[in-house]
C-alpha cells in the first residue's frame, strides 16, 4: 500500500473544536481538517458560510479543503468550481468568468488563501463531491490543475498568483479519468515545484472504497480523510 495514513480529525465547519496549535504539521496526529465551500453548516441556506479568511483565524484548524472543483471538463475544456455562496457567477453577475469557460475568477479567495497560509494552514483543492462530473483525461486535467492552481502558467488562474498546497480526491462515483495516472502525474509535477505539495483522498469508511480503493493501494497519497459521517456508520 503506497499511501501514508496520517490520523486526521475531519470535521464540517459547524463542528470545530478549539485547541490552540501552531499550524499544520504532517508528523502530528491531531491535525484538524475542514471542508469549506458548500455552506454545509447552514445546510445551503442562511446564515451563509463566511469567507475563507474567517476560518483561518481559528487556531484549531490546520487544513482547509476548498470544496469543490466538481466538473473536470466544462465549457472550453476547462474545469468548473463551486463554492456555494462565495464567488458564484450563477447568482451574482458581478463575479467574473474567464472567456469561453465556466471557470470563475475568484481574486478575493486568492487573497484569503495567502492569508491562511501565512497563518500556518495548508489549503487543498478538493476535486469531486456528490454531484461531480468526472469526465476528463488524466494527462490534460493534471496539467490544467498544475497550471491553474499551482506553479504552472496560465492566463486563466482562478486565484491569481495564489498557489494552493495540493489537491484532495473526493470521488463519490465512478470516473472516466484514470485516477491513478492523475495522482502519479501530480506527484511528478510536485517534484518540480519550489514548495511542498500534498495529494490526499477522502474515501468512505467501508474498505476498499468503490471509487478510491485502487488509488489508495496503487498511488502515493499523503493523507486520507475518512468519510465516517457519509458512509452509513454511526
Amino acid at each position: 500500500m503506497l499511501f501514508r495514513v496520517v490520523p486526521i480529525l475531519l470535521t464540517l465547519l459547524s463542528f470545530i473544536t478549539h485547541q490552540a496549535v501552531t499550524g499544520f504539521d504532517i508528523s502530528c496526529n491531531s491535525n484538524v481538517a475542514v471542508y469549506w465551500g458548500q455552506n454545509s453548516a447552514a445546510s445551503g441556506s442562511l446564515p451563509y458560510q463566511k469567507p475563507l479568511r474567517a476560518y483561518c483565524d481559528d487556531d484549531s484548524v490546520d487544513i482547509i479543503l476548498l470544496s469543490f472543483l466538481y466538473i473536470l471538463k466544462g465549457a472550453g475544456g476547462y474545469p468548473v468550481l463551486n463554492f456555494a455562496n462565495v464567488c458564484d457567477y450563477t447568482t451574482n453577475s458581478s463575479v467574473p468568468v474567464f472567456p469561453g469557460t465556466q471557470l470563475m475568477h475568484c481574486s478575493d479567495m486568492g487573497l484569503d488563501i495567502k492569508y491562511c497560509q501565512s497563518r500556518g494552514k495548508i489549503i487543498l483543492l478538493s476535486i469531486g463531491g456528490a454531484t461531480a462530473q468526472l469526465n476528463s483525461d488524466a494527462a490534460t486535467f493534471s496539467q490544467q490543475v498544475w497550471d491553474l492552481f499551482m506553479e504552472g502558467s496560465s492566463p486563466y488562474r482562478p486565484f491569481d498568483d495564489a498557489i494552493i498546497d495540493g489537491v484532495d480526491l473526493d470521488f463519490e462515483q465512478s470516473s472516466q479519468m484514470d485516477i491513478i495516472q492523475f495522482a502519479n502525474n501530480m506527484n511528478q509535477f510536485y517534484k518540480s515545484g519550489t514548495r511542498k505539495y500534498y495529494i490526499t483522498a477522502a474515501p468512505q469508511c467501508p474498505y476498499p472504497d468503490a471509487n478510491l480503493g485502487k488509488l489508495l493501494s496503487q498511488a502515493h497519497i499523503d493523507m486520507a480523510f475518512i468519510q465516517f459521517y457519509n458512509s452509513g456508520w454511526n
